[in-house]
């Protein structure tokens, strides 16, 4: 959803997250338009040194494929952890929903 960073780095500090990706207008701009960013934020809901996203960032320019999964069906009414098989491919595949109003 649309939240603040402030409220993500929250989220990320109470779920034990290991971090949080943050797509952003304010800061790190990219995109066509020069307004739109990716921000990461660690563990402890803070920004990563920019050798963590400059690290990131250069991994993601070896990337030699990727995988579409068209037919997945996420429920986002359901709290909690949701696991799919992708054809062997990720697994496993895990995704989380919570409750971003009620953790903050």
């Amino acid at each position: 959803g649309i939240l603040s960073t402030p409220a993500v780095s929250c989220i990320i500090q109470k779920i034990k997250a290991i971090g949080g990706i943050i797509l952003t207008a304010s800061t790190k701009s990219g995109g066509p338009g020069g307004d739109f960013g990716i921000k990461f934020n660690g563990a402890n809901g803070g920004p990563t040194p920019d050798s963590v996203t400059d690290k990131i960032f250069q991994i993601s320019k070896t990337l030699e494929e990727y995988t579409i999964c068209p037919d997945l069906r996420i429920d986002l009414s359901r709290l909690g952890r949701q696991v799919f098989d992708l054809e062997n491919k990720f697994k496993p595949f895990r995704v989380e929903i919570v409750d971003s109003v009620d953790i903050y």
